[in-house]
């Protein structure tokens, strides 16, 4: 058994996993990922890396370079979904990663629930919004 089946099987991980780790230093920002399955021997993961687009690291990697989970969320569908799921991650192998229109919560929105979207990206734009009406309201009240 290979340190990434090992890991697999430790943290009860299996294809479709959504997988969340910090992304920051203040666990504010966060980076998700999905258990994309095995591999020649080896567990993947496929995530959306700035500069890098979408690709598969091993598990074993992913999990060196992240501080901690954050949160693991088992997948529920069936092994039938499970290879939808593997078939949309190859599908997407190398899009590239977009911070406002396809980051890493995009991308595993997308292939889990056939919907890019992320609220992260969203609240950030909803406080922005909200900041810059009240600059613009304090400006008004002068």
């Amino acid at each position: 058994m290979t340190y990434s089946q090992q890991l697999a099987v430790q943290h009860g991980f299996g294809t479709g996993d959504r997988i969340v780790v910090p992304k920051s230093g203040w666990n504010i920002v966060e980076h998700h990922a999905v258990l994309y399955g095995n591999l020649n021997g080896e567990v993947m993961v496929a995530e959306n890396k700035e500069g890098r687009g979408v690709v598969l690291t091993r598990l074993d990697q992913f999990l060196s370079e992240a501080r901690a989970i954050k949160r693991h969320i088992r997948y529920t569908g069936s092994y039938q979904d499970q290879l939808m799921v593997m078939d949309r991650v190859s599908k997407r192998l190398g899009r590239r990663y977009d911070l406002w229109k396809y980051n890493c919560e995009h991308f595993v929105n997308e292939v889990l629930h056939l919907r890019a979207m992320s609220p992260q990206v969203k609240a950030v734009g909803t406080v922005a919004a909200a900041a810059g009406g009240l600059y613009l309201l304090s400006r008004l009240l002068k």
